[in-house]
């Protein structure tokens, strides 16, 4: 009987090019990676578990496999591939991800506004106002409102708040802007269905 020998499509292989792989195949009894002239027989065990269980001549649609290098022999791994990305699909995520991190900000402040009758609002308040403004002005707009409403107290509780809440702020907004690009990107590079 002979042996049927399957190569697998160039589309559904992935490796790094320094590897230099040109085909994988199956022979009927285990992989190959042919290198240049050279072929590199897979072992069982540097097979994932899922590839073990494929038909090579009914290679699973929407599945790729990852050659990696193990030393000198060569290992691969069945992956699947995610759809849905592209450039609409990265700016959803950007926006959406700006919008609960931002929310959750605002509805701590307000939590904090009505838990403490104010005086932690106004810090709160104070420390948006300076990331906003810059820490001078947001410390005098603030502590001028809060002053001329005849809350001295809080007025200084405000002040101290825009002077050592800036850097926070500033934090909080590139921590933010940060989570909300990675996001984008992510979802911008996913490969369209």
């Amino acid at each position: 009987m002979a042996v049927e020998r399957v190569e697998i499509a160039k589309e559904n292989i992935v490796a790094q090019s320094r590897l230099g792989v040109e085909k994988v195949v199956h022979n009927g009894h285990q992989y190959v990676v042919i290198v240049g002239e050279n072929e590199h027989f897979v072992q069982p065990h540097d097979l994932s578990k899922d590839l073990k269980t494929v038909d090579p001549s009914a290679f699973p649609q929407g599945a790729y496999l990852k050659v990696k290098q193990i030393g000198k022999d060569f290992g691969l791994e069945l992956m699947g591939r995610m759809n849905g990305g592209g450039p609409v699909a990265g700016y959803i995520a950007y926006w959406t991800t700006k919008a609960v991190c931002y929310g959750t900000a605002a509805a701590a402040a307000t939590t904090l506004v009505v838990t403490t009758g104010g005086a932690a609002g106004a810090a709160s308040g104070a420390a948006v106002a300076a990331g906003t403004a810059g820490a001078s002005t947001g410390a005098g707009v603030v502590a001028g409102a809060i002053a001329g409403a005849g809350l001295a107290g809080e007025a200084a509780i405000a002040t101290t708040a825009v002077a050592t809440g800036t850097a926070t702020t500033g934090g909080a907004v590139a921590a933010v802007e940060t989570a909300s690009l990675g996001a984008m990107a992510f979802f911008t590079w996913l490969p369209i269905p």
